[in-house]
């Protein structure tokens, strides 16, 4: 009779075992559940200062640049300003000889049209007559024909003092290259330049080209 009285207290034992575990299992199940629940807090950011809310600068503000004036440097000696000027209007000379002086039948000699707006209509007119002449004499169908002149040598004759002056005279001295299918020849004129300032510039209002022996 003891052996039935034995299996009692295993059965007993293991029951007892069984529902231990379950409890531990249920108590584990459940601290998981609700942890997986729990809030999460959200980073913490460190704080900025929204630009339209930020404090003004304490540098003072920068006065706007100034453009340039135009005129002479006023704070030039009058004569530093007049050697200026006759220097401009020498180089300007000397710039607008070389370009009336220069053409070729290759582009129908257009660099005579590009310098209409440096010199007064009467010498444009001029330039037109010397164009009508040169396509007339110099076809494209006759060959390659081109004319360089260079500025050598200038010298302001007249219209001292330049600042005040609405008149001056400056005399070029020049080399011209005539190139003609591959054939070139040279030669030298003075190119003597009547400028008139207009509406503050200065323009060739006349233009005399004189051969001289080099």
């Amino acid at each position: 009779m003891a052996l039935p009285f034995q299996r009692r207290t295993l059965v007993v034992i293991l029951l007892v075992t069984i529902v231990a575990l379950l409890g531990l299992l249920f108590w584990l199940l459940r601290s998981l559940f609700f942890a997986s629940k729990a809030p999460v807090q959200p980073p913490v950011l460190p704080s900025t200062v929204p630009v339209s809310q930020a404090e003004p600068s304490s540098a003072p503000a920068q006065p706007p640049e100034r453009r340039p004036e135009t005129g002479p440097d006023k704070t030039l000696t009058p004569a530093e300003q007049e050697r200026q000027a006759q220097e401009a209007l020498v180089r300007f000379a000397m710039s607008v000889t070389s370009r009336l002086g220069s053409y070729s039948n290759a582009d129908d000699f257009a660099s005579i049209k590009d310098a209409y707006d440096l010199v007064t209509p009467g010498v444009q007119t001029y330039l037109e007559t010397v164009w009508a002449t040169l396509t007339k004499d110099h076809p494209i169908s006759g060959g390659s024909w081109g004319q360089t002149t260079e500025a050598l040598a200038p010298r302001l004759v007249s219209g001292m003092p330049i600042l005040s002056a609405q008149t001056a005279e400056v005399l070029v001295q020049t080399r011209q290259i005539i190139q003609q299918n591959r054939q070139s020849s040279r030669g030298y004129q003075d190119a003597l330049l009547t400028l008139t300032k207009t509406g503050g510039i200065w323009l060739v209002s006349r233009l005399t080209w004189t051969p001289t022996a080099q």
